[in-house]
C-alpha cells in the first residue's frame, strides 16, 4: 500500500483518480448523503435568496451544486486537482445518469426542486481552479465545503489555516456550510492511502467558535451501509462569519 503523508501540494492532486472516487462514493445514494442534502436544502431555503456561492474542494461531487440550484444566483465549484476540474466541467454541461437519483430525492424533499431546473440550470455553474490554503477573497454570500477541509493534510496547522481561509471567503455576516467526516484518519483510492485530520465536534467548536457566530453542528450517525470504512459519523456545520 502506498502512503502520501501530507498531500497538500498542487502537484500531488493533479492525477487524483476521479472516476474511481466517483464510483466508490457517489455511484449509489447513501443514507448519510441523503440526510446532508435534506438538511442543507432546508438551510439554503431559510437564507434564500443567495447571491453568490463558492464550493471548496468539490472533487467529483456534484450534489452540493444540485442542492443549491433553486436558491443561488451564482455558483462556483472549485478544486485544486486538474482531473477533478476536467470532470466538473464535463458534468456541468452533460451530467452523468448517476446524479438523477440525487435530483429525484431532492424533488421529493421540496417542491423548489422542480423538474425543469435540472439539468438546464447546471450549465450556468462556473468551475475554476482554487487553492483554499492561499485563498484571500471575501466577496461571497455563502461558502460551502463537503469532506474537503479535513482531507487536505494530516497536519493540524494546515487544517486550521484551511478553516480560517474558508471562513474568510465570505463577507462579514456571510454564511458557511461545511461537512466533515467524524473521527476519520485516512481513506483509500486505488490503493493509495490519503491522510485526513481526525475531526470531532469539540475541535470544530474550538476553531470556528473564534471565527463565526450562530454556529450549529448537527451529527449524522454512520449508517448500517456506510460510505466507506474509517469514520464514526458525519458533522454538518452551519455558521455566519463574524
Amino acid at each position: 500500500m502506498r502512503h502520501n503523508p501530507i498531500m497538500h501540494e498542487t502537484t500531488e492532486w493533479n492525477g487524483f483518480p476521479t472516476t474511481t472516487y466517483l464510483t466508490n462514493n457517489y455511484g449509489v445514494l447513501h443514507e448519510e448523503d441523503m440526510r446532508i442534502m435534506q438538511l442543507t436544502a432546508d438551510f439554503y431555503k431559510s437564507i434564500n435568496p443567495i447571491d453568490s456561492v463558492i464550493d471548496v474542494g468539490t472533487g467529483p461531487n456534484l450534489y452540493p451544486a444540485l442542492t443549491l440550484l433553486p436558491f443561488a444566483k451564482k455558483i462556483t465549484l472549485t478544486d485544486i486537482s486538474e482531473s477533478n476540474l476536467k470532470f466538473l466541467r464535463e458534468q456541468t454541461v452533460s451530467p452523468s445518469h448517476i446524479w438523477s437519483q440525487y435530483w429525484r430525492m431532492l424533488m421529493k424533499h421540496d417542491r423548489a426542486y422542480r423538474s425543469g431546473l435540472y439539468p438546464q440550470k447546471l450549465q450556468t455553474v462556473a468551475v475554476r481552479k482554487h487553492n483554499i490554503l492561499t485563498a484571500t477573497s471575501r466577496r461571497y454570500t455563502l461558502a460551502t465545503s463537503h469532506f474537503c477541509l479535513e482531507a487536505i493534510s494530516n497536519q493540524i496547522d494546515v487544517f486550521m489555516n484551511a478553516c480560517k481561509r474558508f471562513t474568510e471567503l465570505v463577507h462579514p455576516d456571510g454564511y458557511l456550510v461545511a461537512v466533515f467526516m467524524e473521527n476519520s484518519t485516512h481513506y483509500f483510492v486505488d490503493g493509495v492511502r490519503y491522510p485526513t485530520i481526525t475531526v470531532n465536534q469539540t475541535l470544530l467548536l474550538q476553531i470556528f467558535g473564534r471565527l463565526t457566530k450562530n454556529i450549529n453542528i448537527v451529527r449524522i450517525p454512520r449508517s448500517k451501509k456506510p460510505i466507506r470504512s474509517g469514520y464514526s459519523g458525519i458533522l454538518l456545520l452551519t455558521a455566519q462569519r463574524k
